[in-house]
């Protein structure tokens, strides 16, 4: 089954292609606008979390990792019994 996905481009492109030819550069520098105090409103709501997540990311992909391990050493044991 394939899937049916547009790039983001294509769909912004046939959006704006809605409205006037006149009003296009309008409306695209709008919601340009719209998506970037988007953005800063949720990074300021979410600051304390994103830090966190900036602090915690780099021991938690050593922690993935062992426990990555520890989980395909149980399964080739699990898979190796007769």
């Amino acid at each position: 089954m394939e899937k049916n996905t547009m790039p983001f481009t294509d769909i912004f492109t046939s959006f704006v292609s809605a409205f006037p030819h006149f009003l296009q550069p309008y409306v695209a520098i709008l919601v340009g606008v719209f998506l970037v105090f988007t953005l800063v409103q949720i990074i300021r709501r979410q600051f304390v979390w994103l830090i966190a997540l900036v602090i915690l990311l780099p021991s938690s992909v050593a922690i993935l990792r062992s426990v990555g391990e520890a989980l395909a050493g149980m399964l080739r044991y699990l898979f190796s019994m007769h």
